[in-house]
């Protein structure tokens, strides 16, 4: 799937969307960076709660972070589908990075600390595989 950012006026505040569809029952959704996870269900009687955003260092499957030697390594086999950042760029915690496709569900790799990238080691529609350097971030 396609990942646009949009852009939503909620009582006179303007909020940045990020959508990334999982899977047949799941989505994920970035608010202003926040991410949070949410069932997709038939039911018009469940309500899902916005109030915690997901805490992407122990809830995103396909992130490794060792502080003392800042790189994201790739935790499933697929294809990344998109890069987001180059070398030398600032990144924020929570923006994306780049998504990766496996078994038809893309996952969408946010940036766990506020670094520069240092370097890529990857291509867009390059496979990858388990424990595979992705990127490397300078150290603060």
């Amino acid at each position: 799937m396609n990942q646009n950012p949009l852009q939503i006026d909620i009582n006179g505040v303007t909020h940045q969307l990020l959508v990334t569809f999982i899977g047949a029952d799941f989505v994920q959704l970035s608010i202003d960076g926040d991410l949070y996870d949410l069932p997709i269900t038939r039911s018009s009687h469940n309500n899902t709660d916005l109030s915690h955003p997901r805490d992407n260092a122990k809830n995103d499957p396909t992130l490794t972070l060792n502080l003392d030697n800042p790189e994201i390594r790739c935790q499933m086999s697929g294809k990344v589908i998109a890069i987001y950042v180059q070398p030398n760029d600032s990144v924020s915690i929570g923006q994306p990075l780049c998504t990766i496709e496996a078994m038809k569900m893309e996952q969408t790799i946010i940036s766990p600390i506020d670094s520069i990238i240092d370097n890529i080691y990857i291509q867009p529609m390059e496979s990858v595989s388990n424990g595979q350097l992705l990127m490397t971030f300078k150290k603060p």
